[in-house]
């Protein structure tokens, strides 16, 4: 969502940025909410596979 906001007109004149940065900025958050979401799958598969290895000794 914040990625949407900053590439936005408004987010242009309120800022002071160019289109070119706002383009970058996008990117960016593009990217970090991605690799958040990455991060929190691979723990939590990792919490439910220790889980699950410890149930069954």
């Amino acid at each position: 969502m914040l990625s949407g906001l900053v590439a936005t007109d408004w987010a242009g004149d309120r800022f002071d940025l160019s289109r070119t940065a706002r383009r970058r900025l996008s990117l960016g958050f593009a990217v970090l909410a991605v690799l958040l979401l990455l991060a929190f799958v691979g723990i939590s598969g990792a919490s439910f596979e220790t889980e699950s290895i410890e149930s069954s000794s």
